[in-house]
């Protein structure tokens, strides 16, 4: 699993494919119930809490895998895609 400056960049690369989709950054905020700058705050320091981990997984699922993350496979079932 992804940590720190590498899970930053993780997170960089799966709003950048989900706004290639669309999908603002703002709209992934809404999403997780927080606000623009702390998504930023994903991106940059890769500081995300723990319990957000699931479902930051499976929101990214149609983009990413679990390899993305650092994963074999993802600890829980996912998704529905």
């Amino acid at each position: 699993m992804l940590t720190g400056k590498e899970l930053g960049a993780a997170v960089r690369k799966a709003v950048q494919l989900k706004a290639a989709k669309g999908v603002s950054q703002v709209e992934i905020a809404r999403h997780f119930e927080v606000k623009p700058p702390s998504v930023q705050d994903w991106m940059n320091k890769g500081t995300i809490g723990k319990e957000k981990l699931p479902e930051l997984w499976d929101y990214f699922s149609d983009v990413v895998g679990p390899e993305h993350w650092g994963l074999r496979e993802y600890p829980h079932k996912i998704g529905g895609g």
